[in-house]
């Protein structure tokens, strides 16, 4: 599982690592819905305290991830680099905030959207 989440999120970070509205990111078109980065903000959103869970547990995982990523020097520019340790809360309103300033890129897959927003969030300098 490890393998397969930093394989896409060194894909997701290939890109350039803050989403412009106007970029071409078909490459990164979520197949299904339920994957998109509009559901899992839906999700975020929620009342539902199933939905809520799965969110926060998400983008935890994207959160420790990334910020074993940031540690290494070879793949620091593809982590994130946090001076203080994350809450599930910060996490998951980084995400929130940036999806609702990028609505554009709601229908790409999610890994994306969590990356971009941890990454803007806590940047390795």
């Amino acid at each position: 599982m490890w393998a397969s989440l930093l394989a896409g999120l060194l894909l997701v970070c290939a890109a350039p690592a803050f989403a412009a509205d106007d970029e071409d990111y078909s490459d990164l078109e979520a197949k299904d819905p339920a994957t998109s980065i509009q559901r899992l903000y839906a999700l975020c959103s929620s009342t539902d305290k199933g939905e809520k869970l799965y969110c926060f547990g998400y983008i935890t995982a994207m959160v420790e991830s990334m910020t074993a990523v940031g540690k290494e020097p070879l793949t620091r520019e593809y982590g994130i680099c946090p001076t203080a340790p994350v809450s599930a809360t910060a996490s998951v309103e980084a995400f929130k905030n940036w999806a609702q300033r990028h609505p554009k890129q709601g229908s790409l897959i999610r890994y994306s959207g969590v990356a971009w927003a941890l990454q803007e969030r806590w940047p390795c300098r």
